[in-house]
């Protein structure tokens, strides 16, 4: 956002201005630098606005608390079933693996399999990202975590 003001002299003075929602967001971070450099910023604690996260997802009529993968047991039966047998295929799949996930989509199986991947993780992450998990490749590993970014064209 730009605001022009103008001095008594007549000259434009340009102001930019930066504005932030209050919403959903968590700052986590491992890397001390930028730890550090939000302390610095907000150094106090009414700096910053605490609050409980409840989230849900909305499936089948149902209201499933986020994260999804945690609570199948909210699924009805029958999904309960996929989405279990999906995750024990993936932990077998997981275990004999010599390679790692060449997207995420990839990732996702092994991680949660088939039934949670069709269920929720496919579309959820479409909905956020507008890119097909299969699109989505991993850049580098840090902290345990894989980082991914968008395959070019995408």
């Amino acid at each position: 956002m730009f605001l022009t003001l103008h001095s008594q002299q007549d000259q434009p003075l340009t102001l930019h201005l930066q504005l932030y929602d209050v919403g959903g967001h968590v700052i986590f971070s491992h890397y001390k630098y930028f730890d550090d450099c939000i302390d610095e910023a907000l150094p106090e604690d009414n700096d910053w606005y605490h609050h409980q996260r409840i989230s849900y997802v909305r499936y089948k009529g149902l209201w499933v608390p986020y994260p999804f993968q945690n609570n199948i047991s909210m699924l009805p039966k029958e999904d309960q079933v996929i989405c279990m047998d999906g995750m024990i295929d993936a932990a077998l799949e997981a275990r004999v693996a010599t390679t790692k996930p060449k997207d995420f989509d990839e990732w996702i199986m092994r991680n949660v399999g088939e039934g949670i991947a069709n269920i929720f993780m496919r579309p959820y992450n479409y909905k956020v990202w507008a890119v097909p998990t299969t699109k989505v490749r991993p850049r580098i590993k840090e902290h345990g975590f894989f980082k991914f970014g968008t395959l070019t064209g995408y």
